[in-house]
């Protein structure tokens, strides 16, 4: 069997971790509708693979970054989370912050 696609990956694979439905409800304390209505509205990154969703660990850890500098910052937890919009990215207003 050959590897060809995979040259040097296979290195950069150990930092990827998969989470699954059970995992991430229990992160967010969400329900098991909650968690489906947050993927239908594209709230949160997952990729399916037959009948499972998966998460991966890294987008799930920029949430809860995302989460709790919007909390800090009076913003309502509830609104959903744009990893990609820049205001979501910044970090916290703290002079000892690297960034802040």
């Amino acid at each position: 069997m050959s590897n060809k696609g995979f040259r040097g990956v296979g290195a950069n694979l150990n930092k990827f971790r998969l989470l699954r439905d059970d995992d991430i409800m229990s992160i967010f304390s969400i329900s098991r509708t909650s968690l489906h209505r947050w993927k239908k509205n594209g709230y949160i990154p997952y990729l399916k693979i037959g009948s499972i969703s998966y998460y991966l660990s890294e987008d799930i850890q920029k949430m809860l970054n995302t989460l709790s500098r919007n909390t800090r910052r009076g913003k309502d937890p509830d609104d959903p989370i744009d990893l990609e919009d820049p205001k979501d990215q910044e970090a916290p207003d703290n002079p000892g912050h690297p960034r802040g």
